[in-house]
């Protein structure tokens, strides 16, 4: 709920932006695992 309320109010802590960055990378990540599996090119 923390995280929720933080991102609610637009705020800007060290905390939020270092879990946006894991989340980015995780979908980057998994990402270019489909690409390679479904031979996509983007």
């Amino acid at each position: 709920m923390r995280v929720l309320w933080q991102m609610a109010a637009d705020r800007k802590s060290t905390a939020l932006k270092q879990l946006q960055g894991h989340m980015w990378r995780a979908a980057y990540i998994l990402f270019q695992q489909y690409k390679q599996k479904t031979n996509i090119s983007i």
